[in-house]
C-alpha cells in the first residue's frame, strides 16, 4: 500500500483514561513491548514493574508520574516473529514507532500537554467497564487541540461487567466523534467468557487459547465459523455494513468502490476499506474515530491494535506542518524551508533588490542543518541534565553547536541517546521526525527551539533573521495549588533554592515565588497531590533540607457577565 514505508516512523501518544487508574493503560503499553521483544524480563503493573514506570515514587504509588519514552519496531525485524506476531490484512514492514506513555492523574496534565504537543497519533484507552470518564473527555479535547489523529482501544472485556456497545454509544455522545467500530468482541456462546475478536475490516475472527500467553491465536474466515457461532458471525457481517456506512458518508473513494461491486458491502476488499478509513483518520474534518478492542491483561487484541498504529496512524512527514514564528512574522516550517516566510521588515526594498535577496534567502536556509523543540528536561543524577527533543528538519549530529532560539545562547551536544524508558543507547545522530535525548545541556528549558547551523559564530549564533527562529511554545497551565518551602537553617537556604530551581526547569507547571508581606517562599502546582510528588522528590531524591507547610488553594473570583443597570431614586421627603 502507498503509505507503507520502510522508513516509516510513528510517534505516539499513549494516554491513561482515568485519574487514579494507570493500570489500564500501563497493562496495554506493556504487552505492546513484551509483543516486540523489548522487555527482557517479566513485568507487570499489577507487580508494580512496569517498564515505563521506573520512578520509586510509580512504583511505590502503583501511578503514572511522569512522561517515558520508548522505542519498538512492529511487525518486529525477525522474520519468524513476523510471520507469528502480525494479524494484518497486507503485508507490512517493520515499522518505528516512538510510545510516549504519560500521566493520567490530573494533576500532571502538563505532562500530558507537552506529549500532546510534539507527537504525531494517539490512542486513547477505554475502560469497558467504566467506560468514557471525565479525564477522558478532558485529554480527548486536549489532543483535538493539537489536531492529532486519534484511534480508540476500549481494554478490559475480559472482566465481569464489561459492556462494549455502551462504552461505543458514550464515545459518540460525550466525546462528539464517529465511531467507527472495527472489531467486535467475541464472548463464547454470546455470553461466556471473553474469548476473541470480529474484525469488520476482514471479515474475521481472532480465537485466542485459553490459559496462553496471548502470542498464540486462531485466524478463522467468516465462511469457516461453526454453525454454533452463526450469531457472532451475523454481528461481524452487521459491523462490517455499518463502518462502509459511516466511511462513505465521508469519503467518495469508498462509495466509487461500493458501487463497483454492486453494492455489496461484503464484496469490497479490505484493502480499499483500510485505504478509506485512514483517510478520514488523517482529514479530521470527518471526525471519524476507529475504535479496537481487546483484553491487555490476557495479551488479547494488542497484536491487531499494533497492525491498527501502522496502517492508520500518519508518519511525520505526513502529520501537519509545525508553526513558527521568525522576527515576528508567523508562518509554517515548511514555508520557510521553501524560503516563503521572512522576517518582518527584512525583505527587499526595491524591485532591483529582489532577486539578491531570494538569493541570500537561499542561501541562509540552505545553511539550516536542524531544527529541534525541546519538550522535556529530567534531572538524571549520574548523567545530569537530559534534555528530551523532537526534530523538525535536518538532523542533529553528535558534536554538533546547539543554538538556543529563545535565550540566544549556543550549547554543543556532546551526546545523543536514544531512550528505553530509563534505560538508553548511544547514537550518533537525530534525524527528522524522531524523538532522541541530549545529555549535558546546562540552559535548555522546555519549549525552546534548538537549531544547528553551518558557519554559525559560537557567540552570537546563525546570522538574522534565522536567530530569531521558534516553534510553537509548549502552553503552562496556571498554578491553583501552593505550599509554603522553609529550610531547616539559614545555611541550607542556597542549597533548596537550587534544588527548588531543578525542579522547575524539569517541570514548568511548578512555579516560585516569595510572598511580599512574610517573607515565605511559596511553591505553587497543579494540585495536592503535583506538590506532594514534588515534596518528596525535593527531600528524598534531591536532599533537600527543609520543610513544606500546609497545601492550600489559590482561590479566584471574577465576574462573569455584565449586569443591568439598576435606577433607585432618593427622595430625602419622603
Amino acid at each position: 500500500m502507498p503509505f507503507q514505508s520502510p522508513l516509516f516512523t510513528t510517534n505516539l501518544y499513549f494516554p491513561s483514561k482515568a485519574a487514579y487508574s494507570p493500570k489500564n493503560r500501563s497493562q496495554t503499553q506493556r504487552r505492546k513491548l513484551s509483543q516486540v521483544h523489548t522487555l527482557t524480563n517479566s513485568t507487570d503493573v499489577d507487580e508494580g514493574s512496569t517498564v515505563t514506570d521506573f520512578l520509586p515514587a510509580e512504583r511505590a504509588r502503583g501511578v503514572t508520574i511522569q512522561s517515558a519514552a520508548i522505542s519498538f519496531h512492529w511487525p518486529p525485524f525477525s522474520a519468524g516473529d513476523f510471520q507469528r506476531g502480525t494479524t494484518n490484512t497486507s503485508s507490512l514492514v517493520p515499522h518505528n514507532i516512538n510510545l510516549i506513555d504519560t500521566p493520567g492523574h490530573a494533576d500532571f496534565t502538563f505532562e500530558v500537554l507537552r506529549s500532546l504537543r510534539i507527537l504525531d497519533g494517539a490512542v486513547c484507552i477505554l475502560d469497558g467497564v467504566a467506560g468514557v470518564e471525565a479525564q477522558t473527555e478532558k485529554v480527548w479535547y486536549q489532543a483535538a487541540n493539537y489536531h492529532i489523529p486519534k484511534i480508540i482501544y476500549i481494554n478490559k472485556l475480559d472482566r465481569d461487567g464489561a459492556a462494549f456497545g455502551e462504552t461505543v454509544k458514550q464515545i459518540a455522545a460525550r466525546l462528539h466523534t464517529w465511531p467507527a467500530v472495527c472489531q467486535v468482541p467475541w464472548w463464547e456462546g454470546g455470553r461466556g467468557h471473553f474469548i476473541g475478536l470480529g474484525d469488520a475490516i476482514g471479515l474475521r475472527a481472532f480465537k485466542w487459547t485459553k490459559g496462553g500467553d496471548g502470542k498464540d491465536f486462531q485466524v478463522i474466515s467468516i465462511d469457516d465459523f461453526p454453525s454454533s457461532e452463526a450469531g457472532f458471525a451475523q454481528e461481524i457481517k452487521e459491523a462490517r455494513r455499518a463502518l462502509v456506512e459511516l466511511l462513505s458518508e465521508h469519503d467518495e473513494y469508498l462509495v466509487e468502490k461500493y458501487l463497483e461491486v454492486d453494492e455489496d458491502h461484503l464484496a469490497i476488499a479490505c484493502e480499499d476499506i483500510m485505504t478509506s478509513l485512514r483517510r478520514c483518520v488523517l482529514n479530521q474534518s470527518s471526525n471519524i474515530v476507529p475504535v479496537f478492542a481487546g483484553a491487555s491483561f490476557q495479551n488479547m487484541g494488542v497484536q491487531p491494535l499494533l497492525d491498527a498504529v501502522v496502517q492508520l496512524l500518519p508518519s511525520p512527514h505526513e502529520a501537519l506542518d509545525p508553526e513558527i514564528n521568525l522576527g515576528g512574522a508567523e508562518g509554517k516550517l515548511s514555508s520557510l524551508l521553501s524560503g516563503k516566510v521572512m522576517s518582518a521588515g527584512t525583505g527587499p526594498k526595491s524591485k532591483a533588490s529582489t532577486a539578491k535577496f531570494k538569493k541570500q534567502s537561499t542561501a541562509l536556509i540552505q545553511n539550516l542543518e536542524s531544527c529541534a523543540l525541546a519538550f522535556k528536561v529530567v534531572h538524571d543524577p549520574r548523567r545530569g541534565a537530559l534534555v528530551y527533543v523532537r526534530v523538525y528538519s535536518g538532523s542533529i549530529q553528535r558534536q554538533s553547536i546547539l543554538f538556543n532560539t529563545n535565550l540566544q545562547i549556543s550549547e554543543r551536544a556532546p551526546q545523543l541517546l536514544k531512550m528505553y524508558a530509563s534505560d538508553s543507547v548511544q547514537i550518533d545522530a537525530i534525524p527528522a521526525g524522531q524523538i532522541g535525548v541530549i545529555p549535558g545541556l546546562k540552559y535548555a528549558r522546555t519549549g525552546d527551539t534548538l537549531i544547528s547551523y553551518t558557519g554559525a559564530n559560537p557567540k552570537s549564533g546563525p546570522p538574522a533573521p534565522l536567530n530569531t527562529l521558534q516553534l510553537r511554545p509548549i502552553e503552562v497551565p496556571p498554578a491553583v495549588f501552593f505550599s509554603s518551602v522553609e529550610p531547616h537553617s539559614m545555611s541550607e537556604e542556597k542549597a533548596v533554592k537550587s534544588a527548588l530551581q531543578l525542579l522547575i526547569r524539569e517541570d514548568p507547571s511548578l512555579q516560585v515565588a516569595e510572598d511580599a508581606e512574610s517573607g515565605q517562599t511559596l511553591l505553587s502546582g497543579m494540585g495536592e497531590f503535583h506538590l506532594e510528588i514534588a515534596r518528596d522528590r525535593l527531600v528524598n531524591e534531591m536532599k533537600a533540607k527543609a520543610a513544606m507547610g500546609k497545601i492550600e488553594i489559590a482561590y479566584r473570583e471574577s465576574i462573569l457577565e455584565a449586569s443591568s443597570p439598576d435606577i433607585y431614586v432618593f427622595d430625602k421627603e419622603q
